[in-house]
């Protein structure tokens, strides 16, 4: 439709993929009985919402997207930690993670510590 020109396309895409995923997890959750975590997923999806309120927030240049790159993940994490998301063996999925990370890992092995700290109180 041209008068929504390349944005109603993106936005066209973004909703018949979606609906395509919906559609594809209701049909594995049928078929295998599996049922995902349901609560975990709406947390994760309220952490977003924070996320992207808070990039809304933020100058859309290009030193407005270095800046959000990190404001988001913290926001996003913050969240993640108030609405008690993440378990134990997150954690250590993280920690893994973390030690493949080469230089950056001395930094990010003390986050994954405090979030320890913070998930044990």
């Amino acid at each position: 439709i041209p008068i929504y020109d390349i944005t109603g396309a993106a936005i066209g895409t973004t909703a018949a993929t979606f609906v395509l995923m919906v559609m594809t997890v209701g049909e594995l959750v049928h078929l295998s009985k599996i049922h995902p975590p349901y609560k975990d997923l709406f947390k994760m999806i309220i952490a977003t919402g924070f996320m992207i309120a808070v990039m809304y927030l933020i100058p859309h240049t290009i030193i407005g997207m270095f800046i959000g790159l990190i404001v988001g993940s913290l926001v996003y994490m913050i969240v993640i930690l108030l609405l008690k998301a993440l378990k134990p063996e997150d954690v250590v999925f993280i920690e893994n993670i973390i030690n493949k990370t080469g230089p950056l890992k001395k930094y990010l092995t003390k986050i994954a510590n405090l979030i320890k700290i913070y998930l044990t109180n």
